[in-house]
């Protein structure tokens, strides 16, 4: 059922905070956001838990069982940390939003509008990062130059300019000149970042249900992203989501009277709003505020043979709706074994059709040809075996089958080597800057399970190999973190992980470093396949690859080996799977994965 938005008089503008962003507070106060992250009563219960294990097990070495307790406290600490300040803005400082410096000069638009993309990744960056068309940008800029609008559409329209053009200069090489130039045109990108804030601070939820107001809240929620405020970015994201019901969903694309360029642009809005719900709900433990769709979601964003890296979307799309499956199973938690493993089975048999999915799209010639996309689409095999660990982590017989264990392991393994492949690619490429959005986008967006899991992998079994991967991950991270506080957090946390690891290794330090006892050391008990486990055994019903629930038989595409010039990290080579074991303790870390809402930390920016 669609909540019902009031109307307001569009006549005169109201310099009021955002209702849904803010809490109202005196005039001479500054306002914040100080919600807590959802995962705090979880991490306190999976604290207890592990805790209790932790003191019944004894398959692991006091050294390694303290590693454990000490990733746990410093996992919960940092997801009961309640998030900071979205930012700080004065709402009784005066703003005019009839001032000419809250949008960009009509020589600054003719510029911008007629200046072709000097590079495939500037063409991809703008197109995919932006929420409104170049038609769209030209419209609302020149009304706000004439003052033509006003009211609350007047606000609506400054937040998605400025968004663009913040985005346009982002995307440039001028901070790559170090000229006098450059320094000018930073301030300039720096006031049309402080006009979309103090315009975001005056939106209100009883604005009357329009396009121009989801686009400004959806511009809000980007760049509260490429910002590192994730809070704020949920709760924008959250709101658009209602303003998009209210607006009649993918009813809305279903009009005859709209023009080409506004159809086209109302699917785009569509599906930024469907990804972000679902991939913050996932990631950041919330629940879904976008209802399903009666349509194909992927159907939103139709191929365009100009702009082949519109594929990317498609995927990410698809992905989406696995995520909502994920985020609806793991909020009802009321099913029987049973229907677990069937809610497994088909979330992986979606996911094996997705991957066809990636696998035509990349031989296309220019995903083929251009680097800055053949990162990208190692970005979306990072995201893909994300998510498929997520899936895996859904079966209700994880921690007793040494076979569901190590097709985790694989998918883990297969995403962090595909992230570290992206991130070394990244590195090599001219436009390097603009890189730091998909980071960004992909790190923030998407589960980062695979880390931990790993993580506490290498501390179970003393594995030199996946210790390097989580610290080659980290360090290749670290040049891509500065410039937003969120994946600055990110980043942080995987290096306190790293140090914990580092001891482990200190001992063994006497031991010839390619010595099968230091690649897989560990007195761990081997996991035990309970009866159980075959007695609940479903049939799997899908053609193609093997069962997840056959527990022996490992998924082809999670354990295979990275070759050389696909997904292989620089100097790893990875132990056979086989011979893997685990303690069933282990396997209750995972579920500490810290909300990445905790990250809204005060993280210096190198």
């Amino acid at each position: 059922m669609a909540f019902q938005i009031g109307t307001i008089d569009d006549a005169a503008p109201r310099n009021r905070a955002c209702d849904f962003c803010f809490e109202k507070k005196d005039s001479k106060q500054k306002s914040t956001c100080s919600s807590t992250t959802e995962t705090g009563p979880a991490a306190a219960q999976a604290h207890s838990h592990i805790g209790s294990e932790l003191e019944s097990r004894l398959g692991l070495d006091a050294g390694k069982r303290e590693v454990l307790r000490a990733a746990l406290a410093f996992a919960n600490q940092a997801s009961q940390q309640p998030s900071v300040v979205a930012y700080e803005e004065d709402v009784s400082e005066a703003f005019d939003i009839f001032s000419e410096t809250t949008y960009p000069t009509a020589e600054s638009l003719y510029l911008i509008l007629s200046s072709p993309r000097k590079s495939v990744g500037q063409s991809f960056t703008m197109d995919i990062g932006s929420v409104i068309s170049e038609e769209t940008l030209e419209r609302q800029a020149l009304e706000l130059i004439e003052k033509s609008v006003n009211g609350a559409t007047r606000i609506h329209y400054i937040v998605t300019v400025n968004f663009f053009v913040w985005m346009y200069l982002g995307a440039s090489s001028y901070h790559t000149t170090g000229s006098i130039m450059a320094q000018h045109i930073l301030k300039r990108r720096q006031q049309y970042e402080k006009n979309l804030q103090a315009a975001l601070c005056r939106i209100g939820v009883l604005d009357q249900p329009s396009l121009p107001l989801l686009q400004a809240l959806l511009s809000g929620a980007m760049f509260m992203l490429l910002s590192g405020k994730l809070e704020m970015c949920w709760q924008l994201s959250a709101s658009a989501s209602r303003v998009c019901v209210a607006l009649g969903g993918p009813r809305r694309i279903s009009s005859h009277t709209m023009a080409a360029h506004e159809l086209r642009e109302s699917r785009y809005t569509l599906s930024i709003c469907y990804m972000f719900d679902r991939a913050l709900a996932l990631s950041m433990n919330r629940w879904l505020s976008l209802p399903e769709f009666d349509m194909n979601p992927a159907e939103l964003v139709p191929p365009d043979t100009k702009k082949p890296y519109t594929s990317l979307i498609q995927v990410f799309l698809q992905l989406a709706e696995v995520q909502s499956d994920i985020v609806h199973h793991t909020k009802t938690k009321n099913m029987k074994a049973r229907e677990d493993v069937e809610t497994v089975q088909a979330l992986q048999g979606k996911m094996w059709k997705i991957k066809e999915t990636i696998k035509e799209c990349q031989k296309q010639p220019l995903h083929t040809e251009e680097k800055y996309l053949q990162a990208e689409w190692m970005g979306v095999d990072f995201v893909y075996h994300s998510v498929m660990t997520s899936v895996i982590k859904l079966h209700p017989y994880l921690m007793d089958d040494a076979g569901l264990h190590q097709q985790l392991l694989g998918y883990a393994r297969t995403s962090l080597s595909s992230l570290s492949e992206m991130l070394r690619i990244a590195k090599t490429l001219v436009d390097f800057h603009l890189f730091r959005v998909s980071v960004s986008w992909l790190i923030l967006l998407y589960p980062v399970y695979p880390f931990f899991v790993i993580f506490t992998h290498t501390v179970n079994t003393s594995s030199l190999q996946d210790y390097g991967l989580i610290t080659q991950v980290t360090t290749s991270l670290q040049e891509f973190a500065g410039h937003n506080p969120a994946l600055m957090g990110v980043q942080k946390l995987f290096e306190e992980f790293v140090k914990l690891c580092k001891p482990i290794f200190e001992v063994n330090r006497s031991i010839d470093a390619t010595s099968p006892a230091l690649l897989e050391a560990g007195n761990v008990p081997p996991r035990k396949i309970t009866p159980q486990t075959h007695h609940d055994q479903v049939p799997q019903g899908l053609s193609g690859p093997p069962e997840i629930g056959s527990f022996t038989s490992l998924v082809q595409d999670a354990l295979s080996i990275p070759e050389a010039g696909d997904h292989v990290v620089s100097g790893i080579t990875f132990p056979d799977l086989s011979t893997l074991e685990e303690n069933e303790l282990l396997a209750e870390l995972y579920s500490t994965h810290p909300s990445i809402g905790w990250i809204d930390g005060n993280w210096s920016i190198s």
